[in-house]
């Protein structure tokens, strides 16, 4: 999977990475999302991964680094409890 120039991608945490699309609208984004979550699934090694996205906008999630990151972080804290609930994953603003 390819990143276009603009794009960063890093490790932001222990578990956690982060994916900067500049100049990305919201749907891109979540297309994006579902690329990489469908190339994990249909990824036969062991173990197999799942993994919890969330996104967030510049500006309407936040107009800081910070804000826009805290928002991220509770998108995907919000997936993984819909995912453990059996709910659909799919993301939503809050």
């Amino acid at each position: 999977m390819n990143c276009r120039s603009i794009d960063t991608a890093a490790r932001y945490g222990g578990d956690e990475f982060a994916l900067v699309l500049p100049e990305t609208k919201e749907f891109a984004a979540l297309q994006v999302a579902d690329r990489i979550r469908n190339c994990l699934a249909d990824d036969d090694e062991t173990p197999s991964l799942s993994l919890s996205i969330g996104i967030a906008t510049f500006p309407q999630c936040g107009a800081t680094v910070q804000k826009l990151i805290e928002h991220a972080d509770r998108a995907m804290y919000d997936m993984k409890e819909k995912s453990k609930s059996g709910k659909p994953q799919r993301h939503r603003r809050s």
